[in-house]
């Protein structure tokens, strides 16, 4: 190889520097030439994504990938790369070789993803069998290498290293690991036999973290190792906070690289320690420059943290595996023959191209800087990165050492691990958390609600009552006013009536009909009847009439009640046989109630009669009485009742769970539990002695090499329900 050659010429001391420099003119004139002639204009690359993945960040950052090495013409001058994108479903094998045999056929030169295990399989024996390079970003757990398969996620094996070495130096001797994918950390840990740990192996779900938690607990295990699908850390981080397992004692470990992304505000400030990895290298140049520019694309698929921009693990190793990509091609196109080509291929044949070693060589052999640090492959594994080391501390989640392959756990933060100065500091915060206290807020607030809206109501009530009573209540109240006119029939026995009386009141209101005639007599009852409707004028009438009216119009009122009682008569001939036989007909219809029968009958029960209340229109609202809001008082004491119920459900329940030892009694925690209740002076907090022995906690070295050796002891792994 051309770039071999070049570096073995300039170490040999022999060469004069003139001679050097000649060798240089020609290797730059000779790469001109080839790069000139060796790559075609047009690459196509090949994508698999889920469909979950469509226009997510990592489809972001393979895309921005290719536009950036297309405009930068550095390392493709004469080339530009074009990209073919398939999206398939997840765990659908038959699909995704169907998508991945199109894109060979339409002449890709590699394949990146997919993400998911099962799929990439498949995906990987393809492009096996047809010499295409395979470039993936997933952690692969496989330990025999695999032909054309470049992986930029870290090493498995390496992963392991990390883990074990930072146990040793946190000298953990009782370790919990839930995982929760049978591909996941589980696997890793077992195979490591150098950690003299004593391990607690769980598998959990979303719908186990509770269970497991409360198991791990009871057990006394205060290091834990998560390695849980990073879409249900927040379910966990919730579970976490019901069960109380954050504070001092515990030690978690995230095997997520994006840790920074999730929200940790409920567990900065309880000195829980919280502890992951992250490999994007977020202070180097070209992470800067990088994130500068693709921030101000409009669908960037960045992340901010502490309005800061981040990219995902992912979407980093997807970038760099397109550059990593790239920079084969490059190698390739200064070192491959001139008749480089590119070949469409055909699932149904069995050729291959012939140019598909050669490119997975040159990238197995590619050295390059990207997001992820140093990127350096050993027969498609990746063998040189480094892992910063994070520590939540009450500030936000920071640094504090790194780790690398050849030379293991590096801390600068010693005191991030054994900080011996933090002040013992109580927070005593009254919250209504226990169901019984909110059963009693709940109906506290229900009562009062209702006693306020009933009071409200009430008030209203009698106001709107106040102002709706009439003014006039009787026929001395008509005469002493002015403002509403007064007439009624013309020529009827109702004027008659009042012409001819001889009380004072009835005579002024005579008088005052009678200098208003034109004005207040009407010519029929139905006129009459109208100008009320009107407004500002009272009807006088007969009352057998003016209860027929009332009865049939709900707009339409009596004032007071009869001005004079005359009754209705039928006349009959002086001497007239017939005046006896009908005074008696009427008197018997009079006793039997007939008369009012037939009143009620042509009167009131005619089908248009108006329904009213009966009543006094002295009336008012009244005041509010047990009977009204007695039943709010029965909800209060109810809800009190089952407060109280639910009180002594919890004392109960709450004495179980904390119980000292297992010997003990729940009669004498729960006599336990009360005393300390009804103690009204000294701690307010309750101290329960512990059974576990204290940890030794000496920083001792902030180095640890990777590689020392210690005598097999063997790891206890205890599998428990």
């Amino acid at each position: 190889m051309i770039r071999k050659k070049r570096d073995t010429i300039v170490k040999k001391n022999i060469i004069d520097r003139s001679t050097l420099n000649r060798i240089c003119f020609s290797y730059m004139i000779f790469s001109m030439l080839l790069i000139a002639n060796a790559l075609p204009p047009v690459i196509r690359v090949g994508a698999i994504f889920t469909e979950d993945e469509r226009e997510s960040s990592i489809e972001s950052a393979f895309k921005y990938a290719i536009y950036r090495i297309n405009k930068e013409k550095n390392l493709l001058p004469n080339t530009q790369l074009v990209y073919d994108i398939e999206y398939v479903p997840r765990d659908d094998s038959f699909r995704t070789t169907k998508k991945v045999c199109r894109q060979l056929e339409a002449g890709v030169q590699a394949i990146f993803g997919p993400t998911d295990a099962l799929l990439a399989g498949h995906v990987q024996s393809i492009c096996e069998a047809y010499d295409i390079p395979h470039i993936e970003v997933r952690i692969d757990l496989e330990y025999s290498s695999k032909e054309f398969s470049i992986n930029l996620y870290p090493s498995h094996t390496l992963l392991t290293l990390a883990y074990r070495d930072i146990m040793m130096y946190l000298n953990w001797t009782k370790v919990a690991i839930i995982y929760e994918e049978d591909y996941g950390l589980f696997n890793l840990m077992h195979s490591s036999t150098e950690t003299k740990a004593e391990m607690y192996i769980r598998q959990a779900s979303p719908d186990s973290y509770r269970q497991v938690l409360r198991a791990i607990r009871q057990k006394e295990i205060y290091k834990i190792i998560v390695d849980t699908n990073p879409s249900n850390i927040k379910t966990f981080f919730r579970s976490i906070l019901q069960l109380q397992m954050n504070d001092h004692r515990y030690h978690y470990m995230f095997t997520t690289f994006d840790l920074e992304t999730y929200d940790l505000e409920d567990f900065r400030y309880n000195s829980v320690n919280i502890t992951a990895f992250r490999l994007v290298d977020v202070n180097s140049k070209r992470y800067l420059e990088v994130i500068d520019q693709m921030q101000k694309l409009q669908h960037n698929g960045l992340q901010s943290i502490n309005g800061i921009p981040y990219i995902q693990t992912e979407s980093a190793l997807m970038f760099d595996s397109v550059y990593a990509f790239a920079s084969g091609l490059h190698f390739l196109n200064l070192d491959s023959r001139p008749n480089f080509s590119v070949k469409n291929l055909s699932c149904t044949s069995d050729q291959t191209w012939d140019d598909g070693i050669s490119l997975y060589n040159q990238i197995n052999a590619a050295i390059t800087d990207g997001l992820t640090g140093n990127i350096h492959f050993v027969e498609g594994r990746r063998d040189k990165f480094k892992l910063d080391i994070l520590k939540l501390k009450q500030e936000k989640i920071q640094k504090v050492g790194y780790w690398q392959p050849e030379g293991g756990v590096n801390i600068s933060d010693p005191t991030a691990f054994y900080d011996s100065n933090i002040a013992n500091i109580t927070l005593v915060v009254m919250t209504r958390q226990a169901t019984s206290t909110r059963i009693v807020g709940g109906c506290w607030f229900f009562f009062c609600l209702i006693i306020i809206s009933s009071y409200t109501a009430n008030l209203a009530a009698f106001l709107t009552v106040e102002r709706m009573i009439s003014p006039i209540e009787s026929a001395s109240d008509l005469a002493e006013q002015t403002e509403i006119s007064y007439g009624t029939l013309e020529g009827g026995s109702t004027m008659t009536f009042f012409r001819d009386s001889k009380i004072g009141i009835y005579q002024k209101m005579w008088r005052y009909m009678e200098n208003r005639k034109a004005a207040v007599f009407v010519k029929t009852y139905e006129d009459g009847i109208k100008r009320v409707m009107e407004g500002s004028y009272a009807f006088l009438m007969e009352s057998t009439m003016l209860d027929y009216a009332v009865q049939r119009d709900c707009n339409l009122t009596q004032i007071g009640g009869l001005l004079d009682s005359k009754g209705y008569g039928i006349a009959t001939p002086k001497g007239s046989p017939w005046r006896d036989k009908i005074s008696l007909a009427i008197l018997e219809l009079q006793e039997k109630g007939i008369i009012q029968i037939l009143y009620d009958k042509w009167w009131k029960n005619t089908g248009d009669v108006c329904n009213r209340d009966d009543k006094s229109k002295e009336s008012k609202a009244n005041a509010l009485g047990v009977e009204n809001i007695g039943g709010v008082f029965v909800v209060l004491l109810c809800g009190l009742a089952l407060a109280v119920v639910v009180a002594i459900f919890e004392f109960c329940w709450n004495s179980r769970k904390n119980l000292n030892t297992e010997n003990q009694s729940l009669c004498s925690e729960m006599a336990q539990e009360l005393r300390f209740a009804m103690h009204c002076h000294g701690s307010k907090s309750k101290h329960r002695p512990r059974k576990r022995n204290c940890l030794k906690c000496s920083s001792g070295p902030t180095y640890v090499p990777s590689n020392m050796s210690m005598p097999n002891v063997g790891v206890h792994y205890n599998y428990f329900n």
